[in-house]
C-alpha cells in the first residue's frame, strides 16, 4: 500500500522543512493527524525525533517502522527489530511514525535527475512557536571503569591463530 492510499490531504509542498521552531507547536499549527519522519538523518544520528515529538505532542509514536497501512480509525505499522524480527502494532490517530525503510529497495538516481532535484526549492514553513528550550540536564560525567584489557596478538597468521587458540583454550571456550 502506498502512503497516498493511506493518507489523504491537500499537500502544502512535497517537502516541508521546519526552521528553528518548536516542532510540536509547528505540527499543531499545521493541523495534521499523522507525522512521518525518518529514523536517521545527518542532524539526528540517534533516531530520537519520532519519540521526542510523540512525547511532546502526547501522541502515540513508533520508530523503526517498515510499513504502514490503514486499520479502522487508526493505522497498523510493521516495526522492525534486530535479527529480522518484526511486530505489527495498531495505533490510533494522531500518531508519529519514525520510518526505517523505504517501501521499495533504493535505486540509483541518474545525475541529471539528482541535479534537477537539487535545484528544486524546499518550502520553509515559518512557525509562531519559539525554539524549544534545552531540557536536558547533565547529572554527571565520568570515565568508564576499566574491567579488562585487550590482548594484542602479533606475528604471522599461523602464530596469531596458535596464540588465539591458546587463549580460548585457557578460558575453556575450545577443547585442546
Amino acid at each position: 500500500m502506498k502512503y497516498s492510499d493511506l493518507v489523504h490531504f491537500e499537500p502544502i509542498e512535497s517537502v516541508i522543512q521546519l526552521e528553528q521552531a518548536d516542532s510540536a507547536a509547528a505540527v499543531r499549527q499545521l493541523g495534521v493527524e499523522l507525522v512521518l519522519t525518518g529514523v536517521q538523518t545527518p542532524e539526528d544520528l540517534f533516531g530520537q525525533l519520532a519519540p521526542y515529538l510523540g512525547a511532546t505532542l502526547d501522541w502515540p509514536h513508533v520508530s523503526a517502522v517498515g510499513g504502514v497501512q490503514r486499520a479502522g480509525d487508526g493505522i497498523e505499522v510493521l516495526q522492525e527489530y534486530s535479527g529480522g524480527i518484526s511486530a505489527r502494532l495498531r495505533l490510533g490517530l494522531p500518531a508519529v511514525i519514525g520510518v526505517q525503510t523505504a517501501s521499495q529497495p533504493p535505486r540509483y538516481v541518474s545525475g541529471s535527475k539528482l541535479r534537477q532535484a537539487m535545484s528544486e526549492p524546499i518550502a520553509v514553513i515559518k512557525s509562531d512557536a519559539m525554539p524549544a528550550a534545552d531540557t536536558a540536564e547533565i547529572l554527571a560525567l565520568r570515565e568508564p571503569t576499566r574491567s579488562s584489557e585487550a590482548v594484542m596478538l602479533e606475528g604471522d597468521a599461523e602464530t596469531v591463530a596458535d596464540k588465539l587458540h591458546g587463549l580460548l583454550a585457557e578460558r575453556g571456550l575450545v577443547k585442546g
